[in-house]
């Protein structure tokens, strides 16, 4: 193949790999805002109802365009020729000689692997599992886990908020502490149809006939953990961690091979890192399908064209 066809197939394959890894540290940074500040996260990634471009759409397209330029310039050095690429006659393929640039092959180890797994992606899981815990330490009687809890939300009135702090001070504090204290259940409660549990026994610093937890603006005052959110949370971990560990294998024997090419790594360690390396294509859909059973049951209802699935839960319907 001639050398442009090469470059082109090289800078496809690392903005691939790239993006991959990109997308999946947003991903993981969207689900630690989720669980360390609801509020914030409910006014960047709310999605408005109807075919609107507003809101989370704005992020979501922002955050994507912007990850693909960032990540075509990083791999558009295949293209500019600052790192060689030739047609390997023995493996049929095309391949970067790192060995003449192993500046380029830390650049590109960085950009594609380190800065996003283990520099974004697992302190933001780490912070967001952190918080999980914390909270269901300090759940409520009623064993709901709560996030986040408002005085006001935004937009509220002057007055409105007075009105609630001076209601505040005039509850009964000591009987509403008397409750005995257990840990949250993770939606032992009703789920309502954009995924939030209902409190049974309000508590007296907030007004009833104003609290909206349905409110798609952030504009909730309580903030609780719903059993989907939770399983999107694991599922993105496992996703990453598991990405992370079929490409480890793969990057090591490029080092060994750049670094020491006298002295390659045996023949079975590469092909176990190539097969690792293509498996992580699946590990995405499998990590989903086996850790969030809500996404398995949106798949089949997809997969059998049906708006209901019969004999499942009201939650897993909503969700």
């Amino acid at each position: 193949m001639p050398g442009a066809v090469c470059r082109f197939h090289s800078f496809l394959l690392t903005l691939g790999q790239s993006l991959t890894a990109a997308l999946l540290a947003t991903l993981a940074v969207e689900r630690a805002l989720r669980l360390v500040s609801p509020s914030h996260h409910a006014l960047v990634f709310a999605f408005t109802t109807g075919g609107k471009f507003t809101g989370g759409k704005k992020t979501v397209a922002f955050l994507i365009a912007g990850e693909l330029v960032f990540c075509g310039v990083v791999s558009s050095i295949h293209l500019y020729g600052t790192l060689p690429v030739d047609w390997v006659s023995e493996q049929r393929s095309c391949g970067a000689r790192f060995t003449e640039s192993l500046q380029m092959l830390d650049l590109t180890f960085c950009f594609d692997y380190a800065i996003p797994y283990w520099i974004v992606a697992l302190p933001a899981f780490v912070v967001a599992f952190v918080k999980f815990y914390l909270a269901r330490r300090k759940s409520s009687p009623g064993g709901e886990i709560i996030l986040e809890r408002n005085s006001y939300a935004p937009g509220d009135a002057y007055s409105s908020r007075i009105a609630k702090l001076q209601q505040k001070f005039r509850s009964n504090k000591p009987a509403l502490q008397a409750k005995s204290r257990r840990l949250g259940t993770l939606g032992k409660r009703v789920y309502t149809t954009k995924g939030y549990t209902e409190l049974e026994d309000w508590d007296s610093d907030i007004e009833t006939e104003s609290n909206n937890l349905d409110s798609g603006d952030g504009r909730q005052r309580i903030h609780l953990l719903p059993r989907p959110e939770y399983a999107a949370l694991v599922a993105s971990a496992i996703t990453v961690l598991a990405t992370s560990l079929c490409w480890f294998p793969w990057i090591v024997a490029r080092f060994i091979w750049s670094r020491t090419p006298r002295d390659p790594p045996p023949s079975w360690f590469g092909t176990m890192a190539v097969l690792l390396m293509h498996a992580a294509a699946l590990v995405k859909l499998v990590a989903i399908l086996i850790c969030n059973p809500y996404f398995r049951s949106a798949a089949w209802k997809t997969a059998c064209c049906r708006r209901k699935v019969s004999g499942s839960s009201q939650a897993f319907s909503e969700a």
